[in-house]
């Protein structure tokens, strides 16, 4: 008797179901029982001195007395190349997970009398090429060469069309919480037995049943502080924790059905009770499954779907039993969540029947969301030393960062952020000294004699090096206001001013100058019999601007309309 296998290897448990073929008729898929006192497994690993490795129930028992061989999680933190130190040994969690698969793979092989004819094991929908690629090589180094792989999401709806009457066009969104992931996708079924993808599905690696297990843990610390004050590193203490985790965890099983629990609470130095009733329980939990609301929201409008037009939400993964779960989905959606009759198993039945050559569940994948969420065709594991058919499926792990290790981000805003303001001060500081400069210029000008109104603005300086001729004047040119006929007189603009002291020898004038040099006379475009500019008092100093501008200012009171120099 033929058989094809299914795996679901969860964040907290593994399940398994097999598809059998008996006198040329397929039958199936049924949930193969691996625990002691249910179908799911505990993906607990504990690994011996010499190699033994101890899954499930058993690993839970070794926890107690030597914590440190123990492993939980492990799928979380498949894809982090940082390996695990499993009693002073480190361990990848890819090479961890292929462990629970051929621990799985061959307890059912020893009750059907044989190996499956085919495996399939399942992944969050968010795992890319990398990750699958890092398990399918655990997988073949544990002696399992040929694996297929699908969707969680993919598995559960291939599961419940089997259960329920599906018809053809039907559109379902599967609401996958498991252990320690969390899923979202969108399906319609195109035929008789195939789905295809709809949209890109959702996913969030780090929620799951896990995260609850540890809200209620730190409610448990809250209400005994003595636990946060042993010896974390006593044997005693990490006995004790590790029983108090398991605590935890099935008061948060039992609010599924109670209403009020009491986790009781031993540590080496005495013992204790925490009640914790659902109430609190589901305010504890509530931001996080908002969170995977909001991703389903995500997943709907990547479908462009309305919940409206949904046939049916499937609640699937153990910790959709969570009766908050239900309630939040059925309110914001608008329409009624069906929780699967068995949401732990459903992923693993659905593997089954993806497992079985004839005719398997098909979903496909549409080509623009292959390479982000799945793998549409049978993906075989490669054994060692056989080259890759396809390796341009999987692509090189990219950079987890983009910038360069031996620069920190944090500094390098701070050093723009400090440059910024250093550039700012020095405008600033500019600006006081040209606004003083100017300040203190007309005061000395006033003491000299100059009346400031007639110094031009740097707006009305010119750069031109010759002034209106012809006997008319603007309004604005110095000849205009004072009344005269002649052309103004164009000089350098003084940058400062400063007064004479006495005794001191008079400062040198300067001489005008243009673009072409100095002025040595006037210019040949204006008579020759007008009188010529008298020099400015000596009490005042001028000092050279750039060449490039100057300024017009009105000739001494004492003189009349001169002639223009250049």
């Amino acid at each position: 008797m033929s058989y094809w296998l299914g795996i679901d290897v969860g964040t907290t448990s593994t399940a398994a179901a097999i598809c059998r073929e008996e006198a040329g008729r397929r039958t199936g898929p049924d949930v193969v029982e691996l625990g002691n006192r249910s179908a799911v497994l505990s993906s607990v690993v504990y690994l011996g001195d010499d190699g033994q490795v101890v899954v499930g129930e058993a690993a839970e028992h070794h926890a107690i007395a030597q914590p440190g061989r123990v492993v939980r999680e492990f799928t979380r933190r498949i894809g982090d190349d940082v390996p695990m130190m499993i009693g002073g040994v480190p361990h990848a969690a890819p090479e961890i997970a292929a462990m629970v698969v051929r621990w799985v793979a061959d307890r059912v092989a020893e009750r059907e009398g044989g190996p499956a004819r085919g495996i399939t094991v399942t992944h969050p929908a968010g795992w890319g090429t990398y990750k699958i690629r890092t398990v399918a090589e655990a997988l073949g180094a544990a002696g399992l060469p040929r694996v297929r792989f699908r969707t969680e999401p993919e598995a559960a709806a291939a599961s419940y069309a089997v259960q329920e009457r599906v018809e053809a066009g039907s559109t379902i969104a599967v609401y996958d919480l498991g252990g320690g992931t969390f899923d979202a996708a969108v399906l319609r079924k195109t035929g008789p037995a195939t789905f295809s993808v709809l949209g890109v599905p959702e996913g969030i690696e780090r929620l799951g049943g896990a995260d609850f297990d540890d809200a209620v843990f730190g409610h448990v610390l809250a209400g005994v502080p003595a636990v946060s004050e042993l010896d974390q590193d006593a044997p005693a203490t990490l006995s004790a924790i590790a029983r108090l985790r398991r605590e935890c965890t099935e008061a948060k099983e039992a609010l599924s059905v109670d209403t009020e629990v009491t986790i009781p609470v031993l540590l080496p130095g005495g013992q204790a009770q925490v009640r914790l009733v659902r109430a609190e329980f589901d305010d504890m939990i509530r931001p996080l499954v908002t969170e995977t609301v909001d991703a389903l929201r995500r997943a709907l409008r990547s479908a462009d779907v309305e919940p409206a037009d949904l046939d049916a939400v499937l609640l699937v993964g153990g910790s959709s039993r969570v009766p908050l779960v239900a309630q939040l989905v059925s309110a914001e959606l608008g329409c009624p969540a069906a929780v699967d009759v068995d949401p732990t198993a459903s992923i693993a039945l659905g593997a089954a029947l993806s497992a079985a050559a004839a005719p398997p569940i098909a979903v496909t994948v549409p080509t623009a969301v292959t390479a982000p969420i799945a793998v549409t065709a049978p993906t075989a594991v490669v054994p060692p030393g056989i080259s890759d058919p396809t390796p341009e499926r999987f692509p090189t792990r990219p950079s987890l960062t983009a910038v360069p290790l031996e620069t920190e981000p944090a500094d390098d805003d701070w050093r723009s952020a400090r440059s910024r303001r250093l550039r700012w001060f020095a405008a600033a500081g500019l600006l006081a000294v040209v606004l003083a400069g100017g300040a203190a210029a007309s005061v000395l000008m006033s003491r000299a004699g100059v009346d400031p109104a007639d110094v031009a603005t740097p707006a009305q300086a010119t750069t031109s090096p010759a002034a209106p001729t012809g006997g008319e004047n603007s309004a604005n040119s110095p000849a205009g206001r004072s009344g005269g006929a002649g052309p103004a007189l164009v000089v350098d603009a003084p940058t400062r001013a400063t007064p004479q002291r006495a005794g001191a020898p008079a400062a040198p004038q300067s001489r005008p100058t243009t673009a072409h040099g100095p002025v040595t006379s006037a210019d040949p475009g204006t008579p020759r019999n007008q009188p010529t500019a008298k020099t400015p008092p000596p009490a005042t100093t001028t000092q050279q601007p750039p060449p490039a501008t100057t300024t017009e200012t009105s000739p001494p009171t004492d003189q009349t309309s001169a002639p223009a120099v250049q």
